[in-house]
């Protein structure tokens, strides 16, 4: 429920004295204001059943017994999150982040601004370094990652804290200022009744993608002609998930996104480059950027995606390729599992597919095929440090009750090759598996 529903229920509120006039009197004053000024007040619950056919007993009670698949880490039932935003969406006809959208250029300068909080067990992943992942409410588990995992602790995260300008700039602009989701991928964390994320269970393009920044993004409307509309991004942020800047180099962001006319079409290429190792003597932004150096050691990231809505068809596929630089010597060192000195660079990459066929305003179905590898076993840390390709198909069904309640049940299996001696599922035990599984979000 927004802000806006709340207020107009109050002053529908008789008053019964006249302290109860006084009041609701205040009530409608805020009311108005918040009505006046466009702040929206919205969220949802989620919660969700997971079974693997590898995991152990005494591992399903404990956390991360599902691992390396992204947001679905915990068998049982689970708690994933309640998630809020307070936000005041700015004018125009540029969605940073996401593309052009419908209506004219603003005309004059107008602001907005994002608070999303988030609670539950998938914060543990959200938190950002030099920012909420040592906050209080994230005791103990944030220096101790076992047994956060095996009192399935719940953690609190600000995903994106930002404040945005509409500017009245040749065919519309727009400038976002700090912590913000950066864009990049297909799949977006959040599970937005209108977003792109048909499945409970996310794909290993979504953990491998960039998540949130903290910078400058400047968006502009390049062109409009009779194919569509075109929008460019570029940004400076302090690297992957830091507020802290780890090394004193900045990162470049920037994304070119196309938008057929009737806006069910797009296409999205977007990037990330910059210097990503931790400089010696700061406290490391591990997992994010597990390569420790005295020399800058470059990471560059670039992806494409794309949807093609026809009718009841939804059609959607995603590329990605990455490449850590590493130069070699003894004290440019990779953190974690299999780590060490000498590292002498990574690479990565992902291939998705999506498809899904809407029977009617209740029923959906839906299939994702995927392909993920990465030859050193470095980008899906700390999910997993296992090396080869993964090949995942998942099929589940949407259930939209109405517009506050949706249940995705689906069936996943994933296999994994060349495994170079370090197996993926089950603990280290398993090179394939099979899940079931099934979330609940309720909507306000």
């Amino acid at each position: 429920m927004s802000c806006n529903g709340l207020a107009q229920t109050t002053q529908e509120s008789p008053a019964t004295s006249p302290a109860a006039g006084k009041a609701s009197g205040a009530f409608r004053s805020v009311g108005a204001l918040i009505n006046e000024s466009g702040i929206q007040f919205d969220g949802y619950v989620q919660g969700g059943f997971v079974r693997n056919d590898v995991s152990t007993v005494s591992e399903r009670h404990g956390g991360l017994s599902n691992y390396p698949l992204p947001q679905v880490s915990d068998e049982n039932f689970s708690f994933d999150t309640i998630q809020t935003f307070l936000h005041r969406d700015i004018e125009g006809n540029v969605q940073p982040r996401v593309g052009p959208k419908p209506g004219e250029a603003a005309t004059a300068v107008s602001w907005g601004f994002m608070i999303e909080s988030m609670y539950g067990r998938n914060g543990q992943a959200a938190r950002m370094f030099g920012f909420d992942d040592n906050i209080g409410p994230n005791h103990p588990g944030d220096l101790n990652p076992a047994k956060a995992a095996s009192s399935r602790q719940n953690f609190f995260a600000f995903p994106n804290v930002f404040a945005q300008f509409a500017l009245p700039v040749a065919e519309g602009a727009a400038l976002t200022v700090g912590r913000f989701g950066a864009g990049v991928s297909y799949e977006i964390p959040v599970q937005t009744k209108a977003g792109p994320d048909f499945f409970y269970s996310r794909s290993y393009a979504f953990a491998a993608n960039p998540n949130q920044v903290t910078g400058v993004l400047a968006s502009a409307n390049l062109a409009h002609g009779a194919s569509g509309a075109w929008m460019g991004e570029l940004g400076v942020v302090n690297g992957w998930q830091n507020w802290a800047d780890n090394n004193g180099q900045k990162t470049l962001l920037g994304a070119l996104r196309w938008r057929a006319n009737d806006f069910h079409r797009g296409v999205n290429l977007a990037f990330i480059t910059g210097d990503e190792q931790n400089d010696p003597g700061n406290k490391p932004q591990f997992p994010n950027n597990p390569v420790v150096s005295p020399n800058p050691q470059r990471r560059t990231h670039v992806a494409i995606n794309g949807f093609w809505e026809i009718g009841p068809w939804y059609f959607a596929g995603e590329a990605l390729e990455g490449k850590q630089d590493g130069d070699g010597r003894p004290q440019t060192i990779r953190l974690g599992p299999d780590g060490g000195r000498g590292f002498t660079g990574a690479t990565y990459g992902d291939v998705n597919l999506h498809a899904h066929y809407k029977f009617d305003s209740h029923w959906s179905l839906g299939a994702r095929a995927e392909r993920y590898w990465s030859p050193q076993g470095f980008s899906l840390l700390p999910l997993t440090a296992a090396r080869g390709a993964i090949n995942a198909l998942t099929v589940g069904v949407r259930y939209d009750l109405n517009s506050f309640i949706r249940l995705r049940p689906e069936l996943r299996y994933d296999k994994q090759t060349d495994a170079q001696g370090i197996k993926a599922f089950g603990s280290g035990r398993e090179t394939q598996q099979l899940m079931g599984a099934v979330d609940l979000l309720v909507y306000f």
